[in-house]
């Protein structure tokens, strides 16, 4: 129900207005309560995004390209081009959602920017995560490097 419909309703005239003050007087309350906490849905949307959509499938795309160089099945549109593509319109999409704010389309300038370092806090956590748990379980998180024989210039 919308809000100039409430006295449209029925019943008396003095029971929608009330009704409509008692609408005004939650959405007040609630503008009120909500103000200083600087977090808001768009925060924590884009901090999905940022830390979802566009860090995961700018990682599909740079495994794809690493994990099909030198492969025998390696096909250049398919390995090469369409990634480097996506990786492309990925970062220009992320880009735009820092800067759009401040040429003002969508949210406040704070916001993205907000985001960002939650999405960055977040994947600190998960790197020494990742890093402990690799370590209590005895992996290696990266591959050491392999001692290369000595040539003899003689």
């Amino acid at each position: 129900m919308a809000f100039g419909q409430c006295r449209r309703t029925g019943g008396h005239r003095h029971q929608s207005a009330a009704a409509g003050s008692l609408v005004q007087l939650r959405i007040h309350h609630a503008r009120r309560v909500w103000r200083p906490c600087p977090i808001r849905c768009s925060t924590v949307t884009l901090a999905s995004n940022f830390g979802t959509s566009f860090l995961l499938y700018a990682l599909s795309c740079i495994i794809c390209m690493v994990a099909y160089h030198k492969h025998p099945k390696f096909s250049a549109l398919r390995h090469l081009f369409i990634p480097v593509f996506g990786l492309v319109a990925n970062l220009a999409c992320m880009s735009f959602y820092l800067i759009g704010p401040f040429l003002g389309y969508g949210t406040t300038k704070m916001e993205p920017l907000l985001a960002l370092g939650i999405a960055a806090v977040w994947a600190c956590y998960g790197g020494i995560y990742f890093i402990r748990s690799s370590k209590a379980s005895g992996r290696t998180t990266l591959r050491p490097p392999t001692a290369r024989p000595r040539r003899n210039h003689a």
